[in-house]
């Protein structure tokens, strides 16, 4: 790495005008006999004022009050406590999430204004679509989420958030029952109360990411997460090596159709009564 960023020094004639450098805080740059910076300042015979990336210093400092407020060591990207929660991702209620109006102290003032400011923000973030990265985007989206103003969700290419058309229609919401402490209850000693609200009602079919799915499996054409356009799945006569049939495209068309027009039952029952298992000859 330091002999191309002299190559290219001395290529444009900075060398002379050089006078920090800036630099990811990694072993292989910050060595102290052999590494980028140290052969750079070598290279060039002067000391030069060493800018570390603000992104890592930052994460250095994160580090520290993770630590702190975990008491979870995190010497490593594998943290315990994270690679816990990634292997129980499975079984877990996705559906199910507190926000931060679903905190039991109300939003109001000060914090409420900050709320608003933050959400408008945000939105034109995620409205700029200039994101380098998935989870930078993601981590916009789990944001409006927390601030409860993400309805419709927004997806990313590894999430699992829906992506549906606003309506205010009440087949669309569905009525949850949350328990809260009231003051009567409390008053009678009766403990806590049932309140009933209203939920958005999710519909995992009009999922960004499933609808995709959707449209792939059924050949037909899309628009894939990078925006680039897929066309529909063309078929070409294929002939059967075992009775030399020839099986033309219509017919390899329907038969496709058919099988992704079945639920995830009627796709599995077409399978075990279709395909018949040859046993291996010996």
């Amino acid at each position: 790495m330091a002999e191309v960023v002299i190559r290219d020094m001395h290529r444009f004639g900075l060398s002379d005008n050089i006078i920090g450098i800036s630099f990811d805080t990694t072993s292989s740059n910050t060595g102290l006999i052999q590494w980028a910076c140290t052969r750079i300042e070598r290279k060039l015979g002067r000391i030069l004022l060493w800018l570390a990336c603000p992104h890592h210093t930052q994460a250095l400092i994160l580090k520290g009050v993770f630590e702190k407020c975990c008491s979870i060591p995190s010497s490593g990207p594998d943290i315990q406590i994270f690679r816990k929660f990634q292997n129980i991702w499975a079984s877990l209620d996705k559906k199910s999430y507190t926000t931060m109006l679903d905190e039991k102290r109300p939003v109001q003032g000060l914090i409420e204004t900050q709320r608003v400011k933050m959400i408008n923000c945000l939105q034109n973030v995620i409205k700029d679509a200039s994101h380098p990265r998935e989870d930078y985007k993601e981590l916009l989206q789990l944001s409006l989420l927390y601030l409860e103003e993400l309805d419709p969700y927004a997806d990313s290419a590894d999430s699992y958030h829906a992506d549906q058309e606003e309506s205010s229609s009440s087949e669309n919401y569905e009525n949850i029952e949350i328990e809260v402490e009231g003051e009567d209850a409390l008053a009678e000693n009766k403990g806590q109360t049932n309140e009933i609200l209203k939920r958005k009602r999710r519909d995992e079919s009009k999922w960004k990411r499933n609808v995709i799915k959707t449209k792939r499996n059924r050949g037909e054409e899309y628009i894939n997460y990078r925006g680039n356009h897929v066309a529909a799945k063309t078929f070409t006569p294929i002939i059967c090596r075992k009775c030399s049939n020839s099986v033309l495209p219509k017919k390899q068309n329907t038969i496709h159709s058919q099988f992704y027009d079945l639920d995830w039952n009627g796709q599995t029952a077409w399978i075990c009564t279709t395909v018949k298992l040859i046993a291996p000859k010996r």
